[in-house]
């Protein structure tokens, strides 16, 4: 109140899964790692604390809207759409450098500032309910692949985003290597209009992705070839398979080393150019000194 300084509060609600002290103590530790992350493209915290049994986050407040807007608003190019995928990636790498991993990748946890930055939020603050997938009854169906799941489904993220070894993680760690999974579905969705692997229940889902069933893109846009193989790599269903990590992922989608060396190219071939001309006019000349001392004698 002091400061004037508008904040965003986000509430984790207490519930059935409502976690215990070890589930809240590596909470503030994780929120407290974040808040240390100081990076244009991600959201900063300010402070995490508890009131009336509930536990909440104050962050910084954006103008905006969230990516899935941004991408929902009109046709954008592939140019646009990378542009705005890198500054996410780049807050992912940076979180990744500190030790979080995301777990929940999706244009929805993603805003485009009216400044045109973007920032990436909600890195795992949910984890603490993060244990094996329970069994379901006989005949139960199927998740929905774009519902997101929280301790009731005893999963957290939205599965239609989540690489295959977070679905079926059980009691094994995950690496920044979901993360790049993630973000490989949301920028193939972003570019062709429809996700990479097809599937309208959790268990189809898997199985396309297991089996590398990367669908044909049915969308008229272009996209160069050198990005479709970049997003195969990171969808790859063997995380040692993918690329070894954001930074070299971006690397391989940012547009600009690419166009750098083409206009290097460019250069070397107006330089070489040049060089036939002059050549061209030299020889010329020479001839006609030639032609000239011969009538002359």
């Amino acid at each position: 109140d002091e400061l004037d300084r508008r904040v965003a509060i986000k509430l984790l609600h207490a519930g059935r899964g409502a976690p215990g002290r070890e589930q809240r103590a590596r909470l503030r530790r994780e929120a407290q790692a974040l808040a240390r992350l100081s990076h244009p493209n991600v959201v900063q915290v300010y402070e995490i604390g508890e009131t009336l049994e509930q536990t909440f986050v104050a962050m910084e407040f954006v103008r905006g809207v969230t990516l899935q807007a941004w991408l929902a608003e009109r046709a954008r190019g592939t140019d646009e759409v990378v542009e705005v995928f890198l500054q996410a990636g780049r807050g992912l790498a940076a979180a990744h450098a500190a030790g979080l991993v995301h777990r929940d990748f999706k244009p929805e946890n993603a805003l485009v500032g009216a400044d045109g930055r973007v920032r990436v939020l909600d890195f795992g603050l949910a984890r603490g309910h993060e244990v094996a997938p329970e069994p379901r009854p006989g005949g139960a169906p199927a998740p929905d692949l774009d519902a997101p799941l929280t301790a009731t489904g005893a999963l957290l993220g939205t599965p239609a985003y989540m690489a295959p070894e977070q679905i079926q993680a059980g009691d094994a760690p995950l690496d920044a290597r979901a993360d790049q999974f993630s973000f490989c579905v949301a920028l193939y969705e972003a570019l062709y209009g429809e996700r990479p692997f097809a599937g309208a229940n959790l268990e189809r889902y898997v199985a396309a992705v297991e089996a590398g069933e990367v669908r044909a893109p049915t969308a008229t846009r272009a996209v160069p070839s050198r990005l479709r193989q970049a997003l195969l790599r990171g969808l790859r269903h063997r995380p040692d398979a993918r690329w070894p990590d954001m930074d070299a992922l971006l690397a391989a989608l940012d547009p600009r080393p690419a166009r750098a060396r083409l206009r290097q190219l460019g250069l070397v071939l107006a330089a070489a150019l040049g060089v036939l001309v002059i050549g061209a006019g030299v020889w010329a000349a020479v001839r006609s000194w030639q032609a000239y001392q011969r009538e002359a004698v």
